[in-house]
């Protein structure tokens, strides 16, 4: 009796193919609309008008909301670079001012996503996940390629305390919004000043 509801998926043909223009201007309006609104007021329906498309556009690509988020994540990554000052101290000092300036619009919108993944195994939440770390992972790798002395200062400790230094100084960033103020800001370089002395 209950095999006789087990429904069997229907074969359907491929259809037409996605517009490739169309699914770029969706994951980029995505992107633009969590940094102006966020992720509450965010709905395909503004994301359609903003992208100039039909709401059944989104579905057709998405199975939800979630879905174009990661991939959204993913399609438009967080840009951060190391600024070259000529030393280690310096870089970092420069890297930190930039952190303490307003987020860039993939920064605001990996913000508005932050704490709103439901499930730690979702696609979203690894979206999530992997453009919160790459920045910091980018970052360091530029550093220890241009200071020799990035491994003598943090061979004791295998590097992770700098890198987790920066990794929860730019977490702070996404989540303050970029506007932590001069003092936060003089604390920060305070707190790698101490990490680099270890």
């Amino acid at each position: 009796m209950a095999e006789d509801c087990v429904e069997t998926p229907i074969a359907r043909s491929p259809g037409r193919p996605l517009d490739r223009e169309l699914t770029d201007r969706l994951l980029r309006g995505a992107i633009d609309l969590l940094a102006a609104v966020g992720r509450r007021p965010f709905t395909a329906e503004r994301l359609a008008s903003a992208a100039r498309a039909g709401k059944p556009a989104i579905f057709r690509r998405w199975p939800d909301l979630d879905a174009l988020f990661a991939d959204a994540l993913l399609a438009h990554p967080v840009q951060v670079a190391a600024p070259l000052t000529g030393s280690l101290e310096g870089d970092l000092a420069a890297l930190l001012e930039q952190w303490c300036t307003p987020l860039q619009v993939e920064e605001g919108a990996l913000a508005a996503l932050l704490g709103t993944e439901r499930l730690p195994a979702t696609p979203l939440a690894a979206a999530i996940d992997y453009s919160v770390r790459r920045p910091v992972h980018a970052v360091v790798a530029s550093l220890r390629l241009r200071h020799a002395e990035w491994d003598a200062r943090t061979a004791a400790h295998g590097g992770r305390l700098l890198q987790g230094a920066l990794g929860a100084l730019y977490a702070q960033r996404l989540l303050t919004g970029g506007l932590t103020g001069p003092l936060r800001c003089r604390r920060d370089r305070q707190l790698l000043a101490g990490v680099l002395a270890h």
